[in-house]
């Protein structure tokens, strides 16, 4: 495949976890997290001041999430459990997507480029 369609195709699939976690986050966090909350430790306290900060920070920090293993997959959650508004968590889930996007694949093109030289390709 060339570039591009490979870039929009992991744009697209990432924008589509993204919007499915924000929803589930929007719909069901905070009575999931009052009712079970104390099982995994996300007390009511932690829970605040996780909404202090996610409406503080949280659109901008959707794109440095991104390169953060594990915190990519939970930015969108705590983004509907907050209520962020969907357009600014997509605007951001964009430019981060498409940013995280191009950094790896081009990495992963010259790396490829690097492996096969040395393998003998």
């Amino acid at each position: 495949m060339s570039f591009a369609p490979v870039v929009l195709t992991a744009v697209l699939g990432s924008l589509t976890g993204v919007s499915v976690s924000y929803f589930i986050g929007r719909k069901i966090g905070n009575p999931f997290f009052e009712k079970y909350g104390r099982f995994i430790r996300v007390t009511p306290e932690k829970l605040l001041k996780a909404e202090v900060w996610a409406k503080k920070y949280g659109a901008p920090a959707i794109v440095l999430a991104y390169f953060v293993p594990g915190l990519r997959h939970i930015t969108p959650y705590l983004s509907g459990i907050t209520r962020l508004p969907y357009w600014k968590v997509m605007f951001f889930s964009v430019a981060g997507a498409l940013l995280w996007v191009t950094v790896f694949i081009n990495l992963g093109l010259f790396l490829s480029d690097i492996w096969n030289r040395n393998a003998g390709y």
